[in-house]
């Protein structure tokens, strides 16, 4: 329940992973990369906050998980066409009930959403 192993097999079966650019929660970002899926963000928390490089990818990641900042605004930012989240997260609420969304892989623990 808190590695998306399912997911990632999905992912390596059926999707080009190595072009394509994904959300995902910092949780479990260390083992997609693991696993050659290139990530968002993982938990080296000093390669994604601009206080040790010059980027707000953390910044990003802490507000869009919480709701602070519309999503789109985000996943646009970053041309995500891909978005892995735990099904116990805010933003998977807030996804499933958006139509430009599509779930396109979903097990117990997590779901794998796509921009149609």
């Amino acid at each position: 329940s808190l590695y998306p192993t399912k997911a990632v097999e999905y992912i390596k079966e059926n999707i080009d992973y190595e072009n394509m650019k994904i959300y995902n929660s910092y949780n479990y970002g260390s083992y997609l990369m693991l696993h050659d899926i290139p990530v968002f963000i993982d938990s080296r928390l000093d390669v994604y906050c601009s206080e040790f490089n010059d980027t707000d990818i953390f910044k990003d990641y802490i507000q869009v998980s919480s709701g602070k900042v519309h999503y789109d605004d985000v996943f646009d930012k970053y041309d995500f066409t891909h978005i892995l989240l735990y099904k116990n997260e805010l933003l998977y609420k807030y996804l499933t009930k958006d139509i430009s969304y599509d779930v396109i892989y979903e097990d117990d623990y997590f779901a794998l959403f796509v921009k149609n």
